[in-house]
Parts: structure tokens; sequence; C-alpha cells
């Protein structure tokens, strides 16, 4: 269990937020990462909340039982370039040396990692990535 104010405090600054929605806060109350179903209506924050729930403990905790990755996987385009453009903003507001990465694309992974690198994923220098792609 994690303290109210201290993911409070986590959400307000990468969301502008001042206090998380319910889910949102139930998401981040549980201190192991595991699979679930959010089902919530378009425009209340799945994108938020489950970025700020996992960095909170990734990034922000260093919580080894957290993924490292944080991936979407999406049925259509927009919605890829969308949930990167609100993980790269979020992601902004995290201290810089810890900060993860943000890459979008479809299968054949980003458009800049297939310009510079000649496909494969390149990571941040935290060694944490969000990964948004089309399925």
């Amino acid at each position: 269990m994690t303290s109210p104010s201290s993911f409070n405090q986590w959400f307000a600054t990468l969301t502008g937020h001042e206090l998380p929605r319910q889910w949102q806060w139930e998401l981040a109350d549980a201190s192991t990462c595991r699979n679930r179903l959010i089902r919530v209506p378009t425009g209340l924050g799945k994108t938020e909340g489950v970025l700020a729930a996992w960095s909170f403990y990734r990034v922000g905790q260093a919580n080894d039982r957290w993924p490292r990755r944080l991936v979407w996987c999406l049925p259509m385009r927009v919605l890829v370039e969308q949930t990167e453009q609100v993980a790269k903003s979020l992601a902004a507001k995290m201290p810089a040396n810890q900060r993860p990465g943000v890459r979008g694309g479809d299968r054949r992974g980003t458009t800049e990692t297939r310009e510079r690198h000649g496909g494969g994923v390149r990571h941040s220098s935290s060694g944490f990535s969000i990964l948004n792609t089309t399925y």
C-alpha cells in the first residue's frame, strides 16, 4: 500500500491535476504490478492513470517488482500518436536522470529508430522505456 500523499504529489507533478480520480488512486494503491482491465469512458485519464502508477513505482520508487518497460499495443495509428504525445509530456516532468524513453511506431518499430539504427528499439539512458505500437 502506498502513501496517499506521495502518490498524489507524483500524480500532480506529472499531470497538473490536483488529485487522481478514484480508479487512478486504486491502480496506484496496489504495490505489485499485475494485469488489469481498465474500463472507463473516453477522456477520463486512462493513459495518465496507467503511466502515473507505473512511473511512481518503477521510476520514482525504484521498485524492481514493476517492469522496466511499459508497452501500449493499440489498434490504430492515431491512438499510438495520441498516447505517445501524452507519455512524452508526462515523462518530461520526471527527474532527468530517471526519465524513461518514449517511442511510438508500428509493428516495424519507430520511424526514428529505423532511420537511425536500422531497426530494433533504442532505450533511454535511465534504462526505462515506454513503447507505443499498433498491433
